[in-house]
Parts: C-alpha cells; sequence; structure tokens
C-alpha cells in the first residue's frame, strides 16, 4: 500500500502489487484485457507534444512493454499457485504421521504390549531349552545327588559344569527327571550327542537316558518318532535308526562298521 504521500503532479506513486499468502490470487483470465499497441500510441505522443515522433520505433517500444508486461502478469500468477501449493502440500504434511510414529503408536496399544511381552518370553525360553537337556533316571537311588549325577555326566562329556540343575516333579511312580542347564545350546548338543555312547562304561550313568528339553507339542512329536524309530530298529534286531529335529532318521556308520548291537525293546 502507499503510504499517503503524494507526487509534484498530485498523483499517487505507482508501487507494485503485493501477494497476500494467506489469500488465493485470481489467475490471469480475471484480470483485464491489455489495451494493444495502437491504443497506447495516441497518449504518448501527447507527453511528448514537441518532439517529433517515430511512430516505428516507438510502436516497437510500446510493443516489448506489453510483451514484459504479459509476461510479469503470467509469472505473478504461477507465483501465487506455487505460494498456494506449498501452503497445502504443509497442511497435507501436518496430517501424515511418520513411519516413527506410526510404529509408535501401535507398539503403545495394550494389546500390542501383551504381544511383545508373550514374544519375548516365548523366546527367551526357546534359548533356555536349547541350552538345556533332560536326564531320565531309570532305576536311581533316592539318595542320590542330582547335582553330583549331571557333574559326572558334564565330565564324562567333556563339557564345563552346568550352570543350574534341579528335578522335575514327576507323575507318581515315574522316573525322576533332572533338568540340566549349560552355558550355550552347542555345550547342551554335545552332551546329547555323546551321553548315549559314554553311559555304558559308568555305572552311575548307565541306567539313563537323555532327551532334549522340548516344549509339550515338540515332546509329544520327539515321542511319536522315537516310538517309530524302536519299532523300526526292533524289527532289524540293529540299531539302524535314530531321532534328529524330533524326525526318524537312519544313522550314518562308516564303510564296512557295523551297526550297533540293539536290545530290542517291548513298547506298551
Amino acid at each position: 500500500m502507499s503510504d499517503g504521500k503524494l507526487m509534484p503532479d498530485g498523483k499517487r506513486p505507482l508501487n507494485s502489487p503485493t501477494v497476500s499468502c494467506g489469500k488465493r490470487m485470481k489467475d490471469a483470465d480475471s484480470y483485464p484485457n491489455i489495451s494493444t499497441v495502437e491504443n497506447y500510441i495516441p497518449s504518448v505522443k501527447k507527453l511528448i507534444p514537441d518532439q517529433d515522433v517515430n511512430e516505428s520505433i516507438l510502436t516497437k517500444i510500446l510493443a516489448a512493454m506489453e510483451a514484459l508486461i504479459l509476461e510479469n502478469k503470467e509469472l505473478k500468477n504461477k507465483v501465487c499457485k506455487l505460494e498456494l501449493s506449498i501452503v497445502d502440500l504443509k497442511e497435507s504434511m501436518f496430517n501424515k504421521k511418520t513411519f516413527a510414529q506410526a510404529v509408535a503408536d501401535g507398539i503403545s496399544h495394550p494389546k500390542s504390549q501383551a504381544s511383545i511381552k508373550i514374544a519375548t518370553a516365548n523366546a527367551s525360553t526357546d534359548e533356555l531349552r536349547k541350552s538345556s537337556v533332560i536326564f531320565c533316571q531309570h532305576n536311581s537311588n533316592p539318595e542320590s545327588n542330582d547335582m553330583d549325577f549331571a557333574l559326572k555326566a558334564s565330565s564324562e562329556c567333556c563339557v564345563s559344569p552346568p550352570l543350574s540343575v534341579f528335578r522335575i516333579p514327576a507323575k507318581q511312580d515315574a522316573p525322576p527327571l533332572i533338568r540340566v542347564q549349560y552355558r550355550s545350546k552347542e555345550k547342551a548338543n554335545r552332551v546329547l550327542k555323546s551321553f548315549s555312547s559314554i553311559k555304558e562304561k559308568i555305572p552311575e550313568l548307565k541306567a539313563s537316558c537323555i532327551r532334549p528339553d522340548l516344549s509339550k507339542e515338540d515332546l509329544v512329536k520327539y515321542r511319536s518318532a522315537w516310538k517309530d524309530a524302536i519299532n523300526r530298529n526292533n524289527e532289524a534286531k540293529k540299531r539302524i535308526f535314530t531321532v534328529r529335529n524330533l524326525e526318524v532318521v537312519r544313522i550314518r556308520y562308516q564303510q564296512d562298521q557295523e551297526p550297533y548291537v540293539w536290545e530290542v525293546r517291548n513298547q506298551q
């Protein structure tokens, strides 16, 4: 806006129009049509009455001015549209959640929190099971010490002493179950693989058997697989089949190696 001062001829100074970003500008079609070059010539001649006017040069000057005015008008409309587009874009961005916000909102939901806790607990339990084994002591002495048994088994299998040893409550008249946890799943796997071959030499371990520490669902699969393996070995009267990863597999013997002796077992 003008500050109110007048020029010597009594006219207000011509200021460049300002654009308010808060309002939408009119497009180019809403502005009045600009006069042609010929319409400007008489008015310009009146401003210089005492001089000879070369209409050809004047026409070129006015044509250039007209082109410049049209270009400025078009440019101004484009700038206004661009500003409005930026405003709309900012508003849409403010209404959208970032990926981090969306994840945070999902995690903070009570149901999500409960699911995360369950998943974390299951993962911890699974890792704990992988580093543990279960010993079943058939015909064991009621006064025997579980820790001494675990230390003896670990020593014969050439692994470090276990982290923990405790007896699992079993059904009445059922053989005692001892859960032994090692420092890693690798140590537990080593005991699982070597115990059956070393126990025959140790009287305290001979009547015991070993299995992985499994969940209830996997334990059902494990027992079913062993039932199948035992039936196959009974038929062959040799130890040809065993259980790996809850499945019955054939034992790989060296070339010309005789299969291990198998004692036929009756399954109830």
